[in-house]
């Protein structure tokens, strides 16, 4: 290993990708075989950081294409992502930024989440029209799992995108509440083809959130910081290009095998 000098200690962020059935949830809590914890044993092993601050908490069963963290170490940002994809064979590893020591990365400008919902085309122009609703700022009591944070939020966009099974919907906000874009999910697919209502309305109840298997942590955005993309070649589950587009392809192709499987 590198052994560079005390001074010579940086400050990094990483983004890394998995697939949310392979974990048993996200933070050190849930579980040893959770995200977070198999990270830190990993750094810990390899004397890479003893610091370690994720972005995003996902929930359990919630994938991600881009979620990030945050590290301080005397290792150079290849040598990293290079002992974490080859320790880590569930996770890629694969863009990196250097940041100011002592950086939060949970301040971020933004954040973009993919959810994909199986239905047939002739019902997804009502689809569209629910969810369009939830664009812009509204108090969203109703639209997750209500804990200390202020319930109002601004959604910035809600993109489409299709294939012959699905509907893709994109949206993107500086930040989300616990289970907020489940929750609207679960509303839009129930009200789909009925007559129109406003979500915020007082006379509507509480939603069913729609299950967290098909939801994935899209992209995490911070101002001013670009990142360089460094992909591991020997990750065979992947045929690589150099874009994100191929993260998007494994997970959506893998949420397919776990749909046909599901009653």
């Amino acid at each position: 290993m590198e052994n560079l000098d005390d001074s010579e200690v940086k400050a990094y962020l990483l983004k890394f990708s998995y697939f949310g059935l392979d974990f048993e949830g996200f933070s050190f809590s849930n579980s040893q075989r959770s995200v977070e914890a198999i990270i830190n044993r990993c750094l810990l092993h390899n004397d890479i950081s003893t610091v370690l601050k994720t972005s995003s908490r996902t929930d359990k069963f919630v994938s991600a294409i881009s979620n990030c963290m945050y590290i301080e170490s005397k290792f150079s940002p290849s040598k990293i992502l290079g002992i974490l994809n080859a320790e880590i064979p569930e996770m890629v590893f694969h863009s990196w930024a250097e940041v100011e020591q002592g950086f939060n990365p949970r301040h971020t400008s933004r954040k973009s989440y993919v959810y994909l919902i199986k239905m047939d085309k002739e019902k997804r122009e009502s689809l569209k029209k629910i969810l369009l609703k939830f664009q812009g700022t509204h108090d969203f009591r109703n639209f997750c799992k209500v804990d200390t944070r202020n319930t109002i939020r601004t959604i910035d966009s809600i993109e489409f995108a299709e294939t012959e099974e699905y509907l893709m919907v994109t949206i993107t906000a500086k930040s989300f509440i616990w289970q907020q874009i489940r929750f609207i999910v679960g509303y839009a697919t129930e009200r789909c083809g009925l007559i129109e209502e406003d979500p915020f309305s007082n006379n509507i109840g509480k939603p069913v959130p729609a299950m967290p298997h098909f939801l994935f942590l899209k992209d995490i955005f911070y101002d001013g910081i670009a990142f360089n993309i460094n992909f591991p070649k020997h990750k065979k589950k992947f045929d690589f290009r150099m874009d994100l587009s191929y993260f998007s392809y494994y997970f959506f192709r893998e949420i397919q095998k776990f749909h046909k499987s599901s009653p």
